[in-house]
């Protein structure tokens, strides 16, 4: 039994007391990691039961399990869920707690000076016993959460999302909480604009969400349009382009349409800087002409006149023609140092600890960068010859149903680099990515909206499916590998068809009744500039978790609801988001590397 199972189940009898809460040290925990506090609850737990102080060693454990979950805002029912979620276990989530430890909970709560620890026990009361009282104490704690960069972008964005969530559940019952909320949060536009920048555009969109704040419109789209000048003073188009929208949604909600396409054919216009501005990189430049185009299409009739859109439109058709001339696809991986095998899940643990996001991302992504096809086939090939008894019998391939799906000839050398590949990849899934995923839970909170920001940026995933891939990326990280195969699996059909058809690769065929139809990814995988395009290894990889019978087949199985829960779920479905994760990451932090790198 392991050491983690042997503490929880000595600790399990026992009972927590308010005593031992108050004299088990955890105000000086929290002066000594401060924000950081959860991260080390655990330890005090572990270091207090190897020393027999059992019940303090209790109270800590249950404090541990309480922060460990992870907060979505939007739920009703189920707004605290597990940290993880693999192979059938998952981590602490309300109902693990018994009618004890909600006791313990509600005990200590006014002793509690620490806003979102107090607010994590009243949400798990209010979860499980309904008491409105205590979703009104979650309420009071969320909103006390300062409204500042460094606490919104840790978690305090989802406390305050949560607490006008649960206004609204309670109704009444929340007296005049919601409109104390309202209050707070549109008093952040009355800030210098140096204050606000990225703050207030997240505020506007969570008022926006809410239907909150709507006798501001006028000022609040007024005051996104000053902090958008601010970012094309700095030179980043994207926040530019964050605030402009933002800027343009709410003065249709102000019921100005006119001002509402000004301010979109300014978005339009941001691609189109942007894309001058990168002109070191054609790729790039051609992907941002490509987004201006698709922004001033989205412009009603009606104005289109007035803002001469069909000429703008010829115009940056011809400068994307241009610059697509000298674009080359590169979807490169890069280059860290190996991982010594030796050591796998502490080294991938360490690999993402203690650092900035984009360090913990790059470290997280690329600590695995695959091998070379050719050298997946000599393997084979040296297996083969060595054990030639192995390859002598043709193999039958059979679905979880029993259903013969594919038969493969004796020697069939495909099949054993598929078999190895999905030992490596299940190695490498369990001993890297999995190990290494779970610090970066603890250490970063990634929202829809972060994901967002990368799929819209990122020169791989084409415009109409940059929102799927966001919510894909999103569920993966949540750990719900299952929905996100369910996104990824046909969007990587999408994403592969629309690569070819810029390389001017023929996507479609028509039959003998003259209808023109798309072709699937088996027959697309094929075609000749495939390769080309994204690199043998990576089809190599497609292949054997997309489409191939004798391999894991992802895109049939989901596409023909053959696979089951625990399959969706499983490892090679983590390996599979980790992938796609990949490809839009490095492809985005790879076209600024490199202009970062030429300019300086």
């Amino acid at each position: 039994m392991k050491w983690k199972e042997i503490m929880i189940n000595e600790l399990r009898a026992i009972k927590p007391a308010l005593e031992d809460f108050q004299t088990c040290g955890l105000e000086e925990l929290l002066q000594e990691y401060q924000t950081d506090y959860k991260y080390y609850l655990h330890d005090k737990a572990v270091e207090l039961f190897q020393v027999g102080e059992l019940n303090k060693a209790k109270v800590f454990l249950l404090l541990s399990d309480a922060c460990s979950m992870r907060l979505n805002p939007d739920s009703l029912n189920e707004p605290l869920q597990p940290l993880t979620i693999i192979d059938g276990k998952r981590s602490a989530i309300p109902d693990d707690f018994n009618s004890d430890d909600l006791k313990f909970f509600e005990e200590i709560i006014p002793y509690l000076q620490e806003s979102a620890l107090k607010a994590r026990l009243a949400e798990i009361i209010w979860c499980r016993d309904r008491k409105p009282e205590y979703a009104c104490i979650a309420i009071d704690s969320y909103q006390s959460i300062p409204l500042k960069e460094d606490e919104w972008f840790a978690d305090g964005g989802a406390y305050w999302d949560r607490a006008i969530r649960l206004c609204f559940m309670l109704r009444a019952g929340a007296g005049n909480r919601l409109d104390d909320i309202e209050t707070k949060l549109l008093a952040v536009f009355q800030r210098p604009i140096a204050e606000q920048k990225i703050l207030a555009i997240h505020i506007a969109n969570l008022l926006l969400k809410h239907h909150l704040g709507f006798d501001k419109s006028n000022n609040i789209s007024e005051n996104l349009e000053n902090i958008a000048i601010h970012w094309r003073q700095e030179q980043d188009y994207f926040f530019e382009r964050f605030c402009l929208t933002a800027a343009a949604n709410w003065y249709q909600k102000a019921k100005n349409p006119d001002k509402a396409n000004e301010i979109l054919v300014k978005v339009a216009e941001s691609f189109v800087a942007e894309a001058e501005f990168r002109q070191l990189s054609a790729f790039i430049a051609a992907n941002y002409y490509s987004d201006a185009i698709h922004q001033y299409r989205k412009i009603p009739r009606k104005y289109r006149v007035q803002f001469d859109v069909e000429n703008r439109v010829l115009q940056l058709k011809s400068l994307m023609q241009e610059t697509a001339l000298r674009a080359t696809e590169q979807v490169g991986s890069i280059q860290i140092d190996p991982i010594d095998i030796g050591d796998l899940m502490g080294e991938a643990r360490q690999r993402v600890t203690d650092k900035n996001i984009h360090e913990a991302l790059v470290a997280f992504l690329n600590m695995y960068n695959g091998r070379e096809v050719e050298d997946r086939r000599k393997e084979a090939e040296k297996t083969m010859q060595k054990f030639p008894v192995l390859s002598l019998f043709p193999t039958v391939h059979t679905a979880e149903d029993g259903r013969v799906i594919a038969k493969s000839d004796s020697g069939c050398l495909w099949n054993k680099m598929l078999e190895y590949y999905r030992m490596e990849i299940h190695l490498v899934t369990m001993g890297c990515i999995l190990p290494a995923l779970e610090i970066l839970r603890l250490e970063h909170r990634l929202t829809e909206l972060d994901f967002y920001s990368l799929t819209l940026n990122s020169p791989v995933i084409p415009e109409r499916n940059r929102r799927l891939m966001a919510k894909a990326l999103f569920f993966g990280y949540d750990g719900d590998y299952s929905t996100a195969l369910h996104i990824l699996a046909p969007q990587m059909e999408s994403l592969i068809r629309y690569h070819l058809k810029q390389n001017g690769e023929q996507t479609t065929h028509i039959d003998d009744k003259g209808i023109e139809e798309e072709v699937g990814l088996n027959t697309l995988i094929d075609k000749p500039k495939i390769e080309e395009i994204f690199g043998k290894n990576i089809i190599f990889e497609i292949k054997a978790l997309f489409c191939d019978p004798t391999g894991l087949n992802f895109r049939n199985e989901v596409a023909h609801g053959l696979i089951n829960y625990d399959k969706a779920q499983g490892v090679y479905s983590l390996y599979v988001w980790w992938l796609m994760f990949k490809l839009t990451f490095n492809t985005l932090w790879n076209r600024y590397y490199s202009l970062n790198h030429s300019e300086s």
